[in-house]
């Protein structure tokens, strides 16, 4: 889906989530070096790359999540009713799975490893605005950039080594 869908559909989460007394996780996903990828190995790798971790998602995710591509290579998946740690370990599976991936770039004759990275934040725990709970999702997907990609971030985890967020995902 695109962003037009995405802005009703979160408006529809967050009254769902305020009359049923409940959460709205907002997971923001944002491959890795794809400029990188895509400038390498062209715009139809690139189409390519986006088409297979929209599947990733779409296998990860359960049917009420609601997964759109929220511009260029960044995703967002809207999951209700899950506690935030539940909802980066999806994060974390749809991470993993692209990580395990091998994209096979015929015209080079090799095939190419790619990571995304990932920010969590949760409505109405993080904000009772969920524009705000968007940009810390952003703000989370960033963190997780600047120490090393590859990794998911919830909002509360800013500021956390690298190595603390991956003892506490070796752990969960």
């Amino acid at each position: 889906a695109n962003r037009h869908y995405f802005e009703q559909k979160v408006k529809d989460e967050v009254e769902y989530a305020a009359k049923s007394d409940s959460v709205l996780n907002v997971l923001m996903f944002d491959i890795d070096n794809f400029k990188g990828f895509n400038d390498t190995y062209g715009h139809i790798s690139g189409d390519k790359l986006l088409a297979l971790f929209s599947n990733i998602i779409l296998q990860c995710i359960r049917k009420s999540d609601i997964p759109v591509r929220y511009g260029g290579e960044e995703f967002v998946v809207l999951i209700r009713d899950l506690d935030i740690i539940i909802a980066k370990s999806v994060g974390d599976r749809i991470r993993r799975q692209l990580e395990k991936q091998r994209i096979y770039l015929k015209q080079y004759d090799e095939r190419q490893k790619v990571t995304v990275s990932c920010g969590v934040a949760q409505f109405p725990v993080h904000s009772k605005n969920i524009k705000e709970v968007i940009e810390k999702a952003d703000q989370a997907l960033y963190y997780a950039k600047s120490i090393g990609k590859n990794i998911v971030v919830i909002y509360d985890e800013i500021d956390m080594p690298r190595e603390a967020l991956e003892r506490s995902r070796q752990e969960a």
